[in-house]
């Protein structure tokens, strides 16, 4: 199994609503990048669901969006 990565409370969604804003894709697109379904993609961003590292990993590198410091892997 992946490991995960856990966001403080309110960082994943802004994470995610920063990949939306950069890469101009709307969510059906953007959960295509990172090979999952549009759900999944959303209940990432309401933060029901930890992201997969290559998913953030994925975002992060395509987008030039850094991740905080204060990020744990679970």
């Amino acid at each position: 199994m992946e490991k995960r990565v856990k966001f403080q409370l309110g960082q994943q969604r802004e994470f995610l609503e920063l990949a939306l804003t950069k890469s101009g894709l709307k969510v059906n697109e953007l959960a295509n990048l990172v090979a999952i379904s549009p759900r999944n993609f959303r209940d990432w961003r309401r933060e029901k669901l930890s992201m997969p590292t290559s998913a953030v990993n994925i975002i992060s590198k395509k987008f030039a969006i850094k991740t905080k410091e204060n990020i744990e892997i679970m």
